[in-house]
Order: structure tokens, then C-alpha cells, then sequence
């Protein structure tokens, strides 16, 4: 049997990369192999079976639910990145995070020898699992970690101390417990080879796979209308640069700032919309763009949109921007090119590796050069992109092969 571990994002219920990660490999793999593979949270040294047909909701405790929509408020979010600063708050949070949930609707399960499990989401949240995980290792259960990045080791000033501190050591017990491991991209999987090496760990298994997208083909109408402040701010004939992304140091959203803050003082009408959840050091930041003078004009943040609100901006947007400075993958660059949405991005191993030559890619921080080409495309008229992705679908039979390959 195939367990998949999918217990921060079930036990949080956010809507973070990650998540949106996680939540669309454990539907679809629990479609393509519901026989071969069950979903799995771990909570009070134990792990149980979670249905994917079971709404989270009805298994979270009235706690659990409360602190779930106070993270995602504004305030709520501004707490919670000033709490994991400090390692002691930072674990208590994790504890209650995973200690409220009801247990009535869950099945408690053991895994066995034979079994596989994948750690497929950002496990580094819970040390506590250690214990857990050597249990089954010692019953001969292999497991899998899925790497989405290994940022927090090379770029640790992008980071809190406590984030940092857990997530060398989830790397650390990845080391000693996993049979193998499976990344999202060919560019992680190389700079996870060359640690493996560093650390004579260079007999685990390693494999990568590409995650999936699921676009909404342009002629066909969405299911629902975006709400009028959406509709209002792209009923223009300006242009609108969208950037996707949670507001955190490595997204590298003041770059942009500063080069649109340069170009409206020029008379510049094109607009810049932000679309992501409010992230770690980057208060000031975060404050400098709700008190901007061009709040609300020329330049929205939106933090809570839908899918199908997404799928709308995609579609209305003039060009995609992606000055990242460190990168897993980049959906939203997947996204945007499938949706025949120009990209802007840093010239980075894994924007080379997932654009196919379709984006623009930029030195990084080079402003001028930045400047230049955002105005440049200005001036051009949307062209039908000769671009193709896999589907959430293929994805997860990537993905299923990979796991299967594991000895």
C-alpha cells in the first residue's frame, strides 16, 4: 500500500503553494490508484487514514478552525510570522495545529513492512514525527520525501531562525530515515544530488517529476464571475503586470516596487496587480504597499482570490512578472504561458527549465534591463504562445511511476 502524508495541509487547510500542491496529487492519485493508494495524517503519535471524499472541515475542532481563519486573516497572518521567529512559540503553534483535530470520522492505521509513504508535504513543520518515522522505518515501511526546494540551506537570510533551525533538521532525518526522494524538478533534484553527495548519502534513490497544471481552455466561460473590484481594476486598456506570489523575502516583490514607482513618475499608465498571501519578513514592505499613494489605482495586492478568480486575471493580465531570486518550480509561469500570458522572469535554472524558451528571462536585479523590457512589452499585442504542459492528471502518474520505482 501507498500512503501518502498530506497532514500539514489538512490540518491547516491553506491555500499556499504547497498546498495546492498537495491537494491536487492526493485527489488525483487516490482517482488513479484508489486501490494502491490512501491519504494519511499524522497527529498525536499516530496516523490516520483520511478519505478524500471527507471535507476537512467536519474533522477539525472548533480551535483548530478558529486558528485556521485567524492565519489567514491580515492580522492573523502578521502574528503568526512574528511567532515562528521565536522557536519555542514557533513549535507550540505546530503542536496545536496538530492536537485539535477530531479524531471520530479518522480510522487510526499501521503501517507495515511492504508499505510505502510519502512525505509529500511540508513536513518540516513537525518535528515531532521523528519518532514516528523511525518506528516504521524500523518495520520495514520505505519512505519517500517529496523536495519542493532546499532554499532555507542556501539562501538562509530569506528565512526566520526557527524555520531554518527545523528545516535542517527535517533534512538532517530525511537523511537517516528516507529510502529515497523524489523533487519537482530537474534543477532541485541536481542541487539535491550534489548535498547527497557532500553527506556520502549517494546510494538513496532520486528521482524527479514536474507538477501539473489545469487551464480552464480560453473560450470557455467560468463558472462563476470574479467579484466587481476584480472586473473594475482590468476594465482598462492600460497594461496590468501580474505578479503570483506569497509576499516573502525570495519573491523579490520591493524590486518590482521600485522599478514601477520609477516608471509612474514618469507618466507610466501600466498598472501593477499582486495576487498572493501575506508572508515573513517583509512587514515593511507589506505596509508600504497598503499605505502606497497608488493603493487602489495603479496597484493592487489582493490576498484572497479564488481559483476562479485566478483563472480570470490569468486571462485578463498583460504580462506575468517572476523576479524571483531562488525558485522550486514557478507554477504561476506554467500557468501564465498556458494561458498565452507573456513572462517576465529571472533568468534562474528552474524558470529555464519549465518556460521552454517561451519567457523573457532577466538578469537578476538588473534594473535597467528590467525596466526596458517591461515597457517593451507594453507595446505588444498578446500572441498565441506554442506552449504545453502536463495536467494535474499526468502529474500524479509521473509521480505514481516514481513512487513505485522505489526499492
Amino acid at each position: 500500500m501507498i500512503y501518502i502524508d498530506c497532514s500539514n495541509t489538512y490540518q491547516r487547510n491553506f491555500s499556499g503553494g504547497i498546498s495546492r500542491v498537495v491537494k491536487e496529487i492526493t485527489m488525483n492519485l487516490t482517482q488513479l490508484a484508489p486501490d494502491e493508494v490512501k491519504l494519511v495524517i499524522y497527529a498525536k503519535k499516530d496516523y490516520y487514514q483520511f478519505p478524500i471524499s471527507l471535507q476537512f472541515e467536519s474533522v477539525k475542532s472548533s480551535l483548530s478552525t478558529k486558528l485556521g481563519r485567524f492565519e489567514k486573516s491580515n492580522r492573523g497572518a502578521k502574528l503568526k510570522y512574528k511567532i515562528t521567529a521565536i522557536p519555542i512559540l514557533y513549535w507550540l503553534l505546530q503542536y496545536l495545529r496538530s492536537h485539535h483535530v477530531k479524531y471520530k470520522h479518522l480510522q487510526k492505521i499501521s503501517l507495515e513492512k511492504g508499505d510505502k509513504l510519502l512525505l509529500a508535504d511540508s513536513n518540516w513543520l513537525s518535528p515531532a514525527k521523528k519518532k514516528a518515522l523511525l518506528s516504521i522505518k524500523q518495520k520495514g515501511v520505505k519512505i519517500i520525501y517529496l523536495i519542493y526546494d532546499l532554499i532555507p540551506l542556501k539562501r538562509p537570510d530569506f528565512f526566520h531562525q526557527a524555520h531554518i533551525t527545523t528545516f535542517q533538521q527535517h533534512i538532517e532525518n530525511s537523511l537517516q530515515f528516507a529510502c529515497g526522494y523524489i523533487t519537482i524538478s530537474e534543477s532541485i533534484a541536481n542541487e539535491l544530488k550534489q548535498l547527497l553527495q557532500k553527506k556520502n548519502k549517494s546510494h538513496l534513490q532520486l528521482n524527479y517529476f514536474y507538477l501539473g497544471a489545469n487551464i480552464l481552455p480560453q473560450k470557455q466561460t467560468l463558472a462563476e464571475k470574479p467579484r466587481r473590484t476584480i472586473q473594475d481594476f482590468f476594465s482598462t486598456k492600460d497594461p496590468i503586470y501580474l505578479t503570483v506570489s506569497t509576499i516573502e523575502p525570495r519573491k523579490n516583490h520591493a524590486f518590482l516596487l521600485k522599478i514601477f514607482d520609477k516608471l509612474w513618475t514618469q507618466g507610466f499608465k501600466g498598472k501593477l496587480c499582486l495576487v498572493g498571501r501575506s508572508g515573513w519578513l517583509t512587514e515593511e514592505l507589506q505596509t508600504k504597499l497598503l499605505k502606497h499613494a497608488q493603493f487602489n489605482k495603479k496597484l493592487i495586492w489582493w490576498q484572497d482570490i479564488s481559483d476562479n478568480e485566478l483563472q480570470f486575471i490569468y486571462q485578463q493580465a498583460s504580462v506575468l512578472l517572476s523576479p524571483t531570486l531562488e525558485e522550486g518550480f514557478g507554477l504561476p509561469i506554467v500557468e501564465a504561458l498556458q494561458n498565452n500570458l507573456p513572462v517576465i522572469a529571472s533568468d534562474i535554472p528552474t524558470h529555464q527549465e519549465i518556460s521552454k524558451g517561451q519567457a523573457t528571462l532577466m538578469t537578476v536585479n538588473d534594473t535597467q534591463a528590467w525596466q526596458k523590457a517591461i515597457l517593451d512589452h507594453a507595446k505588444r499585442e498578446k500572441r498565441v504562445l506554442n506552449y504545453q504542459w502536463i495536467t494535474w492528471k499526468e502529474s500524479s502518474q509521473l509521480l505514481l511511476q516514481q513512487i513505485k520505482s522505489m526499492e
